[in-house]
């Protein structure tokens, strides 16, 4: 079993990153936007690990924090919920997110991930709710207080800049992939994130097309 593994980032790609332990490079997928700024070539990085055995291969899934690699185990739990599915979902959305989605029965927050739809969604909701609440009571594990509340805000101001896309004229998908692909942009650049900055950030990238 992988627990952790720890190296050098010798190569990165859309969804994952190659990193070399002791001269062996080894494939490792993770959940890049909620990793800004960690992910130089050359710098050494130390992730927990989940390893999937299937029928055609073996695949490994990495979290920089362990509460985002409890998640992942949650969600892989649910029925119809695969581990890329279960990864998309980390992508876009922090373990407090995914925990007071869950925990309020917001189902809608997961239609942001591109693939799911209310079906899964509202399953996601009911299979988690009792597994979010004692996970949420364990000490050092997610705080579902003020970090909740925080991430909880930050939701609701991802989802405003999403429906005044949609009222612009995009589809569901288009503006919740712009809205978060504005959001990592303007994250980077270490500016302050509001609705407007992230519905300016999704149109301006429209124009780059």
């Amino acid at each position: 079993m992988i627990a952790l593994i720890r190296g050098m980032i010798i190569d990165q790609e859309i969804d994952s990153v190659i990193l070399d332990v002791g001269g062996i490079g080894y494939q490792v997928l993770i959940p890049t936007q909620q990793m800004t700024g960690t992910l130089a070539i050359g710098s050494e990085l130390a992730l927990y690990t989940y390893l999937q055995v299937k029928e055609d291969g073996l695949a490994l899934f990495g979290f920089a924090h362990k509460e985002q690699l409890h998640i992942f185990k949650m969600l892989l739990s649910v029925n119809g919920v695969g581990a890329r599915t279960t990864l998309a979902i980390l992508n876009l959305l922090s373990p407090s997110q995914v925990a007071v989605a869950v925990s309020s029965g917001d189902y809608k927050v997961f239609n942001q991930v591109p693939g799911i739809g209310n079906k899964i969604s509202q399953r996601i909701v009911l299979e988690l709710k009792e597994k979010i609440k004692a996970f949420g009571e364990s000490p050092a594990q997610i705080d579902l207080s003020e970090g909740a509340a925080m991430a909880e805000g930050a939701a609701a101001m991802l989802q405003e800049a999403i429906l005044a896309m949609e009222q612009l004229g995009y589809s569901g998908k288009e503006a919740s992939q712009l809205i978060h692909k504005g959001q990592k942009r303007l994250t980077e650049k270490g500016v302050a994130i509001d609705a407007n900055s992230l519905i300016k950030e999704g149109l301006q990238i429209t124009l780059e097309k």
